[in-house]
């Protein structure tokens, strides 16, 4: 092979090698976002433990003491409902079933839930025989209005998924996740592409391998630098949200999403490593 050959090989085969750790650097976001921010487990684990659930019923029992102070009802009252009816198990369940809807693009068109509603008007005539109140008709009409609202209010807050806006989002996400998975498979094609040729222009393993860890090491750098520079300024905790249960879900979906590109730059790293000690070996060996 000719010098001028061997730059043009040496040329092709570093823009292949900068073009494969772009696709690299794809696949693992693609990837990771598939895993996070699109896998509805994902977004129910981040409801439970980012502190979303615990804080949409603590919101949900500040309203609800609200009300019932325009309602001549006792705070003490609601302590009882929060603590027997609407517990924080209760909206974390209901959370995931709004967030499986959400991800199906299937919201509900739940209006009531009967069993909340039931259950909260029993215990305002519990409330109300303790107050000396005498249990006719129309106290029990007026208590049924009462626990109405109250279930409309329940269902506002435990339903947040189940939105104007989070529809709209189901719906883009319904639409483009196809074109997610044919991005995903052209990129790979692409990404396989590059390598065999970087293979086909080399006979000995020592000389693609370098391109290879090139790829390697620079997808692992990509892929590292800003969710850890994200981390460490705590970008996610930065974000102007005034609801407190949205501020606790967003943060912690960051958060989670960045460590999980992080992880799988550690993985590219390891990759990296076992390639380079690869090719060490086939140096010595002068393979």
């Amino acid at each position: 092979m000719t010098k001028g050959a061997k730059r043009f090989r040496s040329v092709l085969c570093g823009l292949l090698s900068f073009l494969l750790s772009v696709s690299l650097v794809l696949l693992c976001i693609l990837g990771t976002l598939k895993l996070t921010a699109l896998n509805p487990a994902y977004t129910s684990y981040v409801c439970v433990h980012s502190g979303y659930a615990q804080s949409v019923w603590e919101e949900m029992k500040e309203e609800f003491v609200s009300y019932g102070a325009a309602c001549n009802i006792d705070e003490s009252f609601f302590d009882g409902v929060f603590e027997n009816i609407i517990t924080p198990q209760l909206i974390t369940e209901y959370t995931k079933s709004s967030v499986e809807g959400f991800y199906k693009n299937s919201p509900s068109d739940k209006t009531s839930d009967e069993q909340i509603k039931a259950q909260l008007l029993e215990a305002l005539k519990g409330y109300a025989e303790e107050k000396g109140f005498v249990i006719n008709d129309a106290l029990v009409e007026n208590l049924e209005v009462i626990s109405d609202e109250m279930n409309s209010m329940y269902l506002v807050y435990a339903d947040m998924f189940n939105t104007s806006y989070f529809n709209t989002a189901s719906n883009m996400l319904t639409r483009y996740m196809p074109l997610l998975k044919w991005a995903v498979l052209g990129i790979a094609v692409f990404a396989l592409l590059a390598i065999i040729i970087i293979r086909l222009f080399f006979k000995k393993a020592k000389n693609y391998l370098r391109y290879y860890i090139y790829s390697a090491s620079g997808a692992a750098l990509m892929l590292a630098i800003a969710p850890a520079a994200a981390l460490i300024l705590k970008i996610a905790s930065k974000i102007n949200i005034v609801n407190a249960s949205l501020y606790y879900l967003a943060t912690g979906f960051i958060n989670g999403f960045l460590m999980a590109l992080l992880a799988v730059a550690a993985v590219m790293a390891v990759i990296t490593v076992i390639l380079a000690l690869i090719r060490a070996s086939a140096v010595r060996k002068n393979k």
